[in-house]
Order: C-alpha cells, then sequence, then structure tokens
C-alpha cells in the first residue's frame, strides 16, 4: 500500500468517536443493577468453596486472512435506503459483530473531509463530550481517548484505542483500523470503559471519484451491567445509522474539502 502524508495532529480520530456515539444509542435501562440472586442462590454458592479459574492473558489479535477464514459468514439482517446491514456470530464472545455497506453521493475527499473535521463532528456525532489524541505513534497510527456522554440514568462511557490508518492507490481506498488498548497516558476513567474488539472503516472512491463506497464494521462491548442481548438488538441499527449520518453531513452546503486531503488523493489517483 502506498504511503500518503496526512494533515496532522491525529487527522482521523472523528471516525472513531462515529464508531462510539452510535454504538451507544441504547435504552435508558441498561445501566440499571442486575437482580440480586435468590435467597437459596445464595445459600447454596456459600455451602461450598469456589475457586476462581486463572486469568489468561489475551490472545494476539489474528491477522485478517485468519479471520476471514474462522469466522461465520454474515448474516443480511437489513436492506434501506441504499444501505446493507449484516451481523455475525463471533466464537468465544456473547457479542455480535455488525457491519454495513453503502454509498455516498459525494467524492472521497468531500467524504474523509468530513471524517477529519473536529470542529464540526458534534453535528453529526451524537453525545460526543471529549475526544483527543493521547500520542502519535507514527503519522498514520495514534492512541486515542474519546468520551461519549449517555442517557442520565447511564454511566458515561470513555474508550482507549489505537488506530492505524492505510491507503491503497491502486484500489482508491483508505482504510481504519482500530481496537482498544492500555496506555500508560490514558487518564485514569471516572466512567465506564468499554472495549472495541475490532473495527473498521473502509472508504473506496467510485464512478471517478463522483460517489464514495463505504464499508464500515464493528465488534464492541460498552461494559457495565448492559445485558448483552440488549447491546446486540441495539448494535443491529449501527451501520444505518452511521452511513445514514455520514451522507447528511456531506451533503450540508458549507461544507469544504480539506485543501491537503484534496491535493494528495488527486495526486494518487483517487478522481481518475
Amino acid at each position: 500500500m502506498k504511503h500518503v502524508s496526512l494533515p496532522r495532529p491525529g487527522p482521523w480520530r472523528v471516525i472513531f468517536v462515529a464508531v462510539l456515539g452510535c454504538l451507544l444509542a441504547l435504552p435508558a435501562l441498561a445501566d440499571e443493577p442486575p437482580p440480586a440472586p435468590s435467597t437459596s442462590a445464595v445459600a447454596s454458592a456459600s455451602a461450598r468453596p469456589v475457586l476462581a479459574p486463572p486469568v489468561a492473558p489475551a490472545p494476539p489479535p489474528a491477522s485478517s486472512a485468519v479471520r476471514s477464514n474462522s469466522l461465520p459468514a454474515w448474516e443480511k439482517i437489513g436492506d434501506s435506503d441504499g444501505i446493507v446491514a449484516y451481523r455475525r456470530e463471533v466464537p468465544g464472545s456473547p457479542l455480535i459483530a455488525v457491519k454495513g455497506e453503502g454509498v455516498v453521493d459525494a467524492s472521497i475527499v468531500r467524504v474523509a473531509s468530513v471524517l477529519v473535521d473536529t470542529t464540526r463532528a458534534p453535528e453529526w456525532i451524537d453525545r460526543l463530550v471529549d475526544s483527543r489524541v493521547i500520542r502519535e505513534v507514527s503519522e498514520t497510527e495514534t492512541i486515542h481517548y474519546d468520551h461519549i456522554g449517555t442517557p442520565v440514568v447511564m454511566k458515561d462511557r470513555d474508550f482507549v484505542t489505537r488506530t492505524k490508518l492505510e491507503f491503497d492507490s491502486a484500489g482508491k481506498k483508505i482504510i481504519l483500523k482500530m481496537h482498544s488498548v492500555t496506555d500508560p497516558l490514558a487518564p485514569p476513567t471516572d466512567f465506564v470503559r468499554g472495549e472495541i474488539m475490532e473495527s473498521y472503516f473502509v472508504l473506496t472512491s467510485m464512478e471517478h471519484g463522483k460517489k464514495t463506497h463505504i464499508s464500515v464494521e464493528v465488534h464492541a462491548d460498552p461494559k457495565g451491567s448492559i445485558a448483552k442481548w440488549i447491546v446486540n438488538m441495539f448494535q443491529k441499527s449501527w451501520p444505518h445509522n452511521t452511513i445514514s449520518r455520514l451522507r447528511t453531513q456531506t451533503a450540508k452546503a458549507d461544507i469544504k474539502d480539506h485543501p491537503r486531503l484534496k491535493a494528495e488523493l488527486t495526486q494518487s489517483g483517487y478522481l481518475n
């Protein structure tokens, strides 16, 4: 993949926040504490010692080739407004992964310009409270901290993630990969720290730069006491919401193309 220099600093953090804002569109009852165990269950449990199993270190992320061969096929769950939504089970996890595909009637430059514009992010990303780069690993890889507000009866969520940006000029694609990490520079949380196991955004230039195909995917856990079936139910709407909001933002008359992005992508043949 060809390296393309980027506007700095942390130009792509808004994409990640879009993942979080739509993910946390959960019902107000989600953070209610779980019901207390019955008296008989407590008595039974206290009658015998319980040994906790040793905690094993998390396995390293599998390569994309391994993931595609080992995971179940995507199951189509929706098709409306030209946006197709999918879900699939993830072995070893109670949470599903979701994916969406659709076309935005704007150039890849315009779509990317919306995604890098942190000043206007609250216009299309719900409940964004704080978003900042903790540190830069390289020009295309950063560590982010993001704080998302939630309904009054829920605790806010925050996330620490590593994001990596790739350019495929031959395929006219921009690819963003992200997952949660532990970082010594991350602030301590006063909220509930969620986890992004894996997420991807892929933008592909179409029709000589006139339109952009978008593929978005996420496997995430907002943590807390939210029942997993509730998370699964509401995450099904994430692909449609994400692409729909992006369409609305790119269609605004006052949205401008980022000059450096436009120059870089034009020079690399994305608009041919």
